[in-house]
């Protein structure tokens, strides 16, 4: 399904910090499940798991343009590819930084620093005057 390569893509490329991490575990979760429904379609007949543990089995798979065991092969091998593509160009576009949703995400951030800095610079400058204050207090008594 196409839609699952753009929810890669999208997810690693767009994703704040946890999803990006869950992204390759899932994938690899479902390319499991994938090798499981296929050993499952090509051994027993079954085209899906439920059906098989639920008793459903029909008989090995035939296939009149080839071995179903290869078959079943080369649709894994290229989930596996096109999964890993997504995965590695919205990485690509993520630490490339040509997206605009990174940019402003970088741009709060430095936003959110330089009020932290300001912070920082009138609690230091209060903090500051206070010991002048009390210095010429102390001094005068």
């Amino acid at each position: 399904n196409l839609l699952v390569l753009v929810s890669i893509y999208s997810a690693t490329a767009y994703g704040r910090g946890r999803t990006r991490i869950w992204v390759p575990a899932t994938v690899v979760t479902e390319l499991a499940l994938m090798y499981l429904r296929l050993r499952v379609e090509v051994l027993y007949g079954s085209t899906t798991l439920l059906a098989w543990a639920m008793g459903e089995r029909p008989g090995p798979a035939v296939s009149k343009n080839g071995s179903p065991a290869a078959i079943a092969g080369g649709i894994l091998a290229v989930s596996a590819i096109c999964c890993t593509c997504a995965l590695v160009l919205g990485g690509w576009r993520r630490v490339s930084g040509s997206s605009i949703l990174l940019l402003q995400e970088r741009e709060e951030a430095l936003r959110q620093g330089e009020a932290q800095r300001r912070r920082l610079a009138g609690n230091a400058e209060r903090a500051r005057i206070g010991a002048d204050i009390q210095a010429e207090v102390s001094a005068t008594l």
